[in-house]
C-alpha cells in the first residue's frame, strides 16, 4: 500500500461500520474513447432544422467504464471474505461520498463484484 492509502487505513480505523458497509478509496477512473456524430453549430447558424439539412462534425467522447477498481479502507466485521487492503470491482454508480475524509467512499458488501488477488 503507499503512503497515502496506509493514511486513509489509520483515519478510517476510528469508524466501526455497521450493516455491511465498507468504506473504500476509489482508484483512478478508467475510461475509453469514442467518437459521435453532434450537429456543427457553426455551420448550422441561422438555418431553421425543421427545413434544412444540418451539417454535422465528429466529437471525441470519454466514457467511464461502468465497472471500477478501489481499495478496502475499512471493513465490519460480520464480513469475512474481504480484508483492509484488497482491491475490489465495484459498479460505479453504487459509489457513495464518505465527506467525512476526502477521498473515501461508502459500498455495501453486497455491491462488490470481485475480489482482485494480487
Amino acid at each position: 500500500m503507499t503512503k497515502k492509502v496506509e493514511t486513509l487505513v489509520e483515519k478510517c480505523k476510528v469508524f466501526q461500520m455497521l450493516e455491511g458497509r465498507i468504506l473504500v478509496h476509489p482508484l483512478k477512473l478508467r475510461s475509453y474513447k469514442t467518437t459521435d456524430m453532434v450537429p456543427d453549430d457553426e455551420a448550422n447558424r441561422g438555418k431553421n432544422p425543421m427545413l434544412e439539412e444540418l451539417k454535422l462534425k465528429k466529437k471525441v467522447l470519454t466514457v467511464n467504464y461502468a465497472y471500477q477498481k478501489a481499495i478496502v479502507l475499512n471493513v465490519p466485521s460480520n464480513i469475512t471474505n474481504i480484508a483492509v487492503g484488497d482491491t475490489i470491482i465495484y459498479r460505479l454508480n453504487n459509489l457513495q461520498d464518505f465527506e467525512l475524509i476526502k477521498g473515501v467512499s461508502m459500498l455495501k458488501g453486497y455491491e462488490v463484484v470481485s475480489i482482485i488477488k494480487a
